[in-house]
């Protein structure tokens, strides 16, 4: 391989067609089931409570992960070559 050519890297993890992650899409059909499950069978009231609020914060958290991490920059005010830090 010469110095030219450019290496892919694979994709973190396994994706679906919308770029939502396995386990993210587990977890939206979790909360789909932990809210119609009520219509079905009698559920404790606590129980729905806290497993929809955990369900929620779930998914919320693995729709917010990207594909790759963002990359680190500074911006000429904050660099160290400046000499000082400023604030924004």
């Amino acid at each position: 391989m010469s110095s030219t050519e450019s290496v892919k890297e694979a994709p973190p993890g396994p994706r679906t067609a919308h770029g939502v992650g396995a386990a993210a899409l587990i977890a939206q059909l979790a909360l789909f089931t932990i809210t119609f499950l009520p219509l079905i069978v009698p559920v404790p009231a606590n129980f729905n409570i806290v497993a929809t609020a955990s369900l929620c914060v779930l998914v919320g958290s693995l729709r917010s992960v990207k594909g790759t991490p963002p990359a680190e920059s500074m911006t000429r005010k904050a660099s160290p070559s400046s000499g000082y830090f400023a604030l924004a």
